[in-house]
This record gives C-alpha cells, sequence and structure tokens, in this order.
C-alpha cells in the first residue's frame, strides 16, 4: 500500500495498460457464443481486477472501469445466469471506487431499465434482481444529484421491482425509491405520481417487514413528490392504523408526524395529517403512543414558532382554562391546529362510528378521544352532531370501542358547561321518538358527563336534571338495559352533588320507587334508596319513605281508577305500600278507596289478585303498617264488606277461584291481626241495615263447599278466630243468636268429613269453641236435636283411621262433657260396639262423664 501511494500518474497508467493487456483477450472471448468460453473468460476479468481491488489505485480501479463497462454491461443480457452474475458483481465492485458519474450513468442506467424496467419481467433470476437493486441503491446514494437527469428511468425501475414478485426485490424497491425522492426532490416530483399506485398495491403485502419499508417510501414519496399525492394514500395509510405489526405502526406514524413538520401542503391537509398521527395515541402499545404524541408536541411546537405573530395574542389572553389536559403542558400551537380543524373531521367520524366493521369504529373512536383532548371546549359548537354521534359508540357491542367513546363524554364533561349539553341530551330522554337504544345511550352520556363536569355547574342545573330523571319515559321504562343504566346516571348525581339533591329528594325517591317496582333491578334501586337517605344525613331509607309517601301516593290515586295488569303505576303502588312501614298507618284515607277500586269483580283478575296478595301481606304485620298508628279500626268493615265480600262470592272459573282463595286469605289475616272486634261483626251497614256477621256466615256457608281445599281450610281457619270473638253474638238473649250458630254447626258438621284431614283438624278445633259456649250459653233441652247432632258426628269420628283425627275428635268430644250428658252417654255407647279404633277413647269420656244418678 506505500508504495502504491507514491507511484506516480504515469505509472498508475502503465498499470492499468498493463491489467488491460493481460484479460484483452479474455475480453474478446466475452462476445463468443461458447458459455463456457465465456464464463471462464469473465471469471478471468474479475480475478484480474474486482478480486484484487484493495491492491489498485482508485485511479486505476476507475480507468480499468472505464474500459470494461460496456464489454461487461453487454453480458447483463446475457442468456447464461452465470455470466450475467459476474457482470453484475463486477460492476458492483467497482462502483466502490467512487467512479465519476459520467464515467457510468449513461452506459448503466439504460441496461438496468433494460433488465427491470420492462412490462414484463426481463431478468428471470430472483437472486440477480436482488442484485440489480442493491447495485441501484449504491448508484443512487454515489451519484447523488448527478441522478437527475434520469429520473424517468429509475422511476421505471422502481415502479416495476416495487410490485415485484420476490419480497426482498420489493423492499429494495421501496428503498430505492424513497431514497431517489429524497436525493433529487426537485426533479422527482415529475414522476411522483406514477409510483403511488404500486406503493399503495404493496403496502398489502402480508410481510411485516415489506409494509414497514413501503410505509416510509410513502412518507418520502408524499413529501418530495407532487401535490395532492396524501389524498392518493391517506386512506390506505390510515388502515395501516390497524395493522397487527407495531413496528408497522410505529412507522407510520413516524411518517405522518414528518409530514405534519415537512410536508409542504400541511396547512391546507391538516384535516388529512390529523387522523393519521393521533390515532396513534391511543394504540396499544404504550412506546408508540408516546411516540404519536411527542411528533404531535413537535409538530405543535413547530406551528407555534412558524405562526409566532398571528398566535401572540391568543398565547398571550387567550382562555385556557377549560382544557382537558391537567397532567401536562401541550404546546398551544397543537391545540390550535386541531380546533381550526375539527369541524372538517368529525363529521367522517361520527359516520364511521356507525359503520359495520368493528375496526373501523374502533379506530375512530381512539382518534376522537384524542381530538377532542386538545380541542377542550370548542367542541361546544359541534356538541349537538358529537353527542348524536357518541351515542351510536356508547352502546357498541365491542367493549373498548364502547369505553372509549365514554372516555370521549368524560372529556366532553370536563371542557364543556353543563348547559351545552344538557340542552341537547334531556329533551333527547324524554323524547316519544327516541327509541330503547337511544334512550340506554342518552342514560350513559347523561352519567359520563355528570361523573366529570363541574359540581358548582351542575347544582345550578339540578331543576331540569332532576325533572328528566323523574319523567315516565325514564323512570318507568321496564327494559332491563335502560333500568341498569339509569341506576347508574342516578349514582353519578348523588356522588357528584351529595346533599344538594336534597331539594329535589322526591323527585328522585318516586324515580327509585318505579326502579324498585320492577323486577330487573330491585336489590341495586334498594342500595340507591339508602343512598339518597345517606347523603341527605338521614338514618336510613325508612326516613325517605316518611317524607314522600304521601306525596307519591296522590300522584298514584289520579290514575288509580284506570289500572290494569299491564299498569306500571299498579306495580308502583304495590312496591311502596309494601316498603313504606308504618308511615301508611296515617294515609289510610289516600290509599284504602284505591284497594276498594282496584278489589271490584269488574276489574282485571290480575289486578285483583295482587291487591289481594298486598292487602293480606299489610294484614300479617299490620301493627308496624296498617294500625302502626291505631287508625285502622275504622277501616275494618269496610275492609270486609267492600273489598273482601264481593270477591267471595262463587263464580265458575279456575280465575275466580284463585280470586276466591285470595280473598278468604285476607279475611283470615284480618282476624289473625286481632283487628276485627265484636264491634265490627255486629255493625249493620248503612246501605242493606245487615250486620257484617249476617254477610260472613252464609258466606262461610257456601265457600266451605269451595272446590279449592285452601279456601275450605280458610273458611275454618277464619271460624275458628271468629267463634269465640263473637260469643257474645251466639248467646240466646235471641233465637237470631242461636240461629246463627246452628248455621256454624251446620258447616261443622259437613266439615268434619272433608277430604282434608287439615281441615277436618281445624273443624275440630272449632267445634271445642262452639261446645265451649254451649256448655254456659246454650238452651240444650230446646235444642237437643242440634246437640245429639254435633254428638252423633264426633263420635263417628272417634273411630277415624287417622290418628290425629281421633285426637282431636276425643279432645272436641272431652269439652263436650257437662252438656248433656246422658246423650253423649247414649251417644258413645251405642257406637263403642261398632267401632274398631275407638274402644279406649271411648272408654276415656265414659269415665269422664258424672255417673247416673
Amino acid at each position: 500500500n506505500v508504495t502504491l501511494s507514491v507511484m506516480s500518474e504515469g505509472e498508475h497508467v502503465k498499470m492499468a495498460e498493463d491489467i488491460m493487456k493481460s484479460i484483452e483477450r479474455d475480453v474478446n472471448c466475452l462476445k463468443v457464443e461458447d458459455r463456457l468460453k465465456k464464463k471462464r473468460a469473465i471469471e478471468s476479468i474479475m480475478k484480474a481486477t474486482v478480486l484484487r481491488l484493495e491492491q489498485l489505485p482508485q485511479d486505476v480501479q476507475q480507468s480499468l472501469l472505464r474500459q470494461l463497462l460496456k464489454p461487461l454491461l453487454s453480458k447483463y443480457e446475457d442468456k447464461m445466469e452465470k455470466v450475467r452474475s459476474c457482470a453484475v458483481e463486477t460492476i458492483s465492485k467497482f462502483l466502490v471506487s467512487k467512479p465519476k458519474s459520467e464515467d457510468y450513468l449513461q452506459y448503466l442506467i439504460p441496461a438496468m431499465v433494460s433488465r427491470l424496467g420492462q412490462k414484463e419481467i426481463t431478468e428471470p433470476s430472483e437472486e440477480l434482481r436482488l442484485a440489480l437493486m442493491q447495485q441501484l441503491e449504491a448508484v443512487i446514494k454515489l451519484a447523488d444529484k448527478d441522478l437527475g437527469l434520469y429520473v424517468d428511468e429509475v422511476t421505471e425501475i422502481c415502479v416495476r421491482t416495487i410490485v415485484d414478485p420476490f419480497p426482498e426485490v420489493k423492499r429494495l424497491g421501496c428503498r430505492c425509491i424513497a431514497l431517489y425522492a429524497k436525493t433529487v426532490p426537485e426533479r422527482f416530483h415529475m414522476t411522483s405520481k406514477r409510483v403511488v399506485k404500486p406503493l399503495l398495491q404493496t403496502l398489502g403485502h402480508q410481510h411485516s417487514r415489506i409494509r414497514n419499508v413501503c410505509i416510509r417510501a410513502i412518507g418520502a414519496v408524499v413529501t418530495n413528490g407532487q401535490s395532492g399525492l396524501l389524498e392518493d394514500v391517506r386512506v390506505a395509510m390510515a388502515q395501516k392504523t390497524l395493522d397487527a405489526n407495531p413496528k408497522v405502526r410505529s412507522s407510520l406514524y413516524t411518517v405522518a408526524g414528518r409530514w405534519m413538520c415537512d410536508y409542504k401542503d400541511r396547512y391546507s391537509d391538516w384535516h388529512k395529517l390529523l387522523p393519521l398521527l393521533l390515532t396513534g395515541e391511543q394504540d396499544d402499545v404504550e412506546e408508540i403512543q408516546i411516540l404519536a404524541r411527542e411528533s404531535f408536541m413537535k409538530a405543535g411546537r413547530q406551528y407555534e414558532q412558524e405562526n409566532e405573530e398571528k398566535l401572540k395574542e391568543k398565547l398571550e389572553f387567550g382562555d385556557r382554562k377549560r382544557r382537558t389536559h391537567t397532567d401536562e403542558e401541550i404546546p398551544f400551537g397543537c391545540e390550535d391546529i386541531v380546533q381550526q380543524n375539527f369541524s372538517k373531521i368529525f363529521p367522517g367520524l361520527m359516520k364511521d362510528l356507525a359503520d359495520w366493521s368493528a375496526d373501523k369504529r374502533r379506530q375512530s373512536s381512539r382518534l376522537l378521544l384524542s381530538l377532542l383532548k386538545y380541542e377542550g371546549a370548542h367542541v361546544t359548537m359541534h356538541i349537538r352532531k358529537v353527542i348524536e354521534g357518541l351515542g351510536q359508540g356508547v352502546m357498541d357491542e365491542e367493549e373498548d370501542i364502547a369505553q372509549n367513546c365514554c372516555e370521549c363524554c368524560s372529556l366532553i364533561g370536563q371542557c364543556v358547561e353543563v348547559s351545552a349539553w344538557s340542552s341537547v341530551l334531556l329533551p333527547a330522554l324524554i323524547s316519544s321518538s327516541s327509541s330503547h337504544r337511544g334512550t340506554c345511550s342518552n342514560l350513559i352520556m347523561v352519567g359520563m358527563f355528570v361523573k366529570s363536569c363541574s359540581q358548582e355547574d351542575l347544582q345550578e342545573h339540578i331543576e331540569a336534571l332532576a325533572s328528566t330523571l323523574s319523567h315516565p319515559m325514564v323512570c318507568q321504562s321496564e327494559d332491563k338495559e335502560i333500568q341498569e343504566e339509569f341506576i347508574i346516571t342516578l349514582n353519578a348525581v348523588f356522588d357528584k352533588l351529595g346533599n344538594g339533591v336534597a331539594v329535589h329528594s322526591q323527585s328522585f325517591f318516586n324515580s327509585i320507587i318505579h326502579l324498585i317496582a320492577c323486577t330487573h333491578a330491585q336489590e341495586d334501586a334498594k342500595l340507591l334508596l339508602s343512598k339518597l337517605a345517606s347523603i341527605q344525613g338521614l338514618e336510613n331509607s325508612q326516613a325517605l319513605f316518611d317524607r314522600h309517601t304521601e306525596s307519591l301516593l296522590k300522584d298514584l290515586s289520579i290514575s288509580a281508577t284506570t289500572w290494569s295488569k299491564y299498569s306500571l303505576q299498579r306495580r308502583v303502588f304495590t312496591t311502596l305500600l309494601a316498603n313504606a312501614g308504618s308511615v301508611i298507618g296515617l294515609l289510610l284515607d289516600l290509599f284504602m278507596p284505591i284497594f276498594k277500586e282496584n278489589t271490584n269483580p269488574d276489574k282485571d283478575v290480575e289486578v285483583r289478585a295482587s291487591f289481594f296478595t298486598l292487602l293480606g301481606k299489610l294484614l300479617t304485620t299490620s301493627q308496624t303498617t296498617l294500625n302502626a298508628h291505631n287508625g285502622f279500626g275504622d277501616y275494618v268493615k269496610d275492609t270486609i264488606d267492600v273489598i273482601i265480600l264481593p270477591s267471595l262470592q262463587w263464580v265458575a272459573g279456575e280465575k275466580a277461584s284463585a280470586i276466591r282463595t285470595a280473598a278468604m286469605s285476607c279475611l283470615w289475616a284480618l282476624f289473625d291481626s286481632e283487628l276485627v272486634s265484636f264491634a265490627h261483626l255486629n255493625d249493620k251497614g248503612k246501605d242493606d241495615g245487615k250486620a257484617t256477621i249476617d254477610n260472613l256466615l252464609p258466606m262461610f256457608k257456601s265457600l266451605s263447599e269451595d272446590d279449592i281445599m285452601q279456601t275450605r281450610l280458610l273458611v275454618m281457619k277464619t271460624m275458628e278466630l271468629l267463634v269465640p270473638l263473637y260469643i257474645e253474638g251466639f248467646k240466646g238473649d235471641s233465637y237470631a243468636g242461636y240461629d246463627k250458630l246452628h248455621v256454624v254447626v251446620e258447616i261443622l258438621n259437613k266439615r268434619l268429613n272433608d277430604s282434608s284431614d287439615n281441615i277436618r283438624i281445624v273443624t275440630c278445633s272449632v267445634y271445642c269453641e262452639v261446645l265451649k259456649m254451649m256448655k254456659y250459653d246454650y238452651n240444650t233441652d230446646l235444642y237437643k236435636a242440634w246437640v245429639d247432632s254435633v254428638f252423633t258426628n264426633l263420635v263417628t269420628h272417634l273411630d277415624d283411621d287417622n290418628k290425629d283425627i281421633r285426637e282431636n275428635v276425643f279432645a272436641a268430644l272431652e269439652t263436650a262433657v257437662g252438656i248433656q250428658d246422658d246423650m253423649l252417654r247414649t251417644t258413645i255407647k251405642t257406637a263403642q260396639s261398632k267401632q274398631c279404633h275407638s274402644g279406649d277413647l271411648c272408654s276415656k269420656i265414659l269415665q269422664l262423664l258424672p255417673s247416673n244418678s
């Protein structure tokens, strides 16, 4: 090497001549047809030149290239692959010596076009096409600006190789066009349009590394190409935000960031560039999020510098209070860019949020979320259309899309005044044209806005909010999904305002009771009721019932006459009374007329059944509900005569039977709660002048024959309570009292033969009560026949197969001792010889009877 460095120019020339003489024959052999000779010749040329390039001075290398270039380029077309390969390799190694452009470009470029730039693939070998593209890349780097004269040729080569079947050739084609675009931008822009189509075609390649380099090539082409190319590529580039490979997405956002800073038409195309870059801020990979955010900040700062005078006033005096960024300082330029272009972007986003493709909806929701971070309070002027679009998104079947849209609502709530969104959403909630899906989405958005808005601002609009949320279109919906979202919304309101909701506590109470009345969300609604009490400082939810039950009852009573089995108000009434507790004892005058109206036999069977069920529950807890304040006594007679008795009349049909059973259950509960007194039973009605007992006994006689066992059982259990209660009425002050007692006895005599053992046992218990009264307040001599019928019936059943029945009959007969002992003794002795099971029991009774005098 030292020797070479001191050689003179003449010596360099002589060295080059000597080498050329040594390979002169080999150069000539390149023209022969013999393949073997051509192969040996080109291998000899390589050994004499490129394989010893390090031993040759640079000017010798360049001299050899000038002399060998044409012979070697002629072998680019050779039929023998080995020869072509050696020719390409030789020239590529010569290029390392950095020859002058004029020495080789005018010959090399046409040869490369011949092999790579034709419509059909001229070079069949993939490896050789790859080697030629590597050679072209080296030429572009070496020739620099001198290659501008060959813009058409280089572009043609790249157009063909970008869509080459061999992936590596594609990759190099993309790299070459990107490098060429940056090298000679002033000439490239004339032919830049031609490479767009093949680039877009390659952008969908299955290999991520090909897509990656293709995106970077598109970035260079658009940056250095003619105007309008961005419009051609932006849709395809936007689709790559969905690419599964993070490196591809990273390249996309890198390119978009460069466009934001370097693209010459960026000021008129911000609305096209923003969607490409800002989507990356919501990418799944954190590194990509940071890349996109930093790229946009860089563009924003550059924008500030370029428009310093224009933005000076905004920067110094602009109102930036209602911003969505609280964790970092965002360049004002970023906000200004978004705010100027939001109106151009969001209409398309709203449309995409309703697209059939989940991926498209997902990217649209991500982009909208990023835009809103910079748009701030300026979104107010587009609030109606934005809310309409988000209404689709918050109900999306894809959870992440719905979550993104909910976050958008939160951002809007942070920076937009309550009056802006409430003027759009609240009327929509109570609109009669609103669909189930629309109501549900509106509730979701209201909840998100409430969570993120200012407490003071929301407090100013609490009246409108409370009025809307208590509207029948909202709180009375029976759709499960709407109810769930309504509960979430109310929770948000309570959490945000706390005791600020107290002034509208009645409205919220009414809404929650409507929720509890619907079976879908009872437990959650009850928790909500407890929260409403808690934030007002009340001890428990019972205090709310004490405050608000009367008002709600008055509202319900307005429509009570029209209730049917489908009426939600009927279920609300049921729910209210079932949970109100002791306060209803003060409101009997409000709701008892509703019971009278809705237990009328003209009403739907389902309605009557529900009211009897409710009445039964209230009667069983009467001490803490109906009679908590000792006022129900005034309503007992009407409860029996007007509410219960009309429904005890026999009517054919299963539904009518069910009503009789329900009504009878209420009557038994009324007696069992000890609310009925002798005065109530003996009180004569104003209409027919008959005492309640006179209406009850014939009804009991009829019902004791009812087909439904439960009804018969309830009749006997009620009589078990009635007989000792009405004992004064059965006394012999008048024959009318005895007649009533005889009706009871007649019923008992028949029921002792009932098919149900339970009924027979209760019958025996009633016998005991009747016999107790007969022992002291009954003319047994006058009514000896009735006494005999009782004894005969009881003694007959003393021989029953059922041990329990025998024991209960024995208890009744024990009670009978002392009434007509001789008659009882005779009856037992007559039956004793005929019975199988009752011998011991008969003997016991006989022992209890006093001996004959």
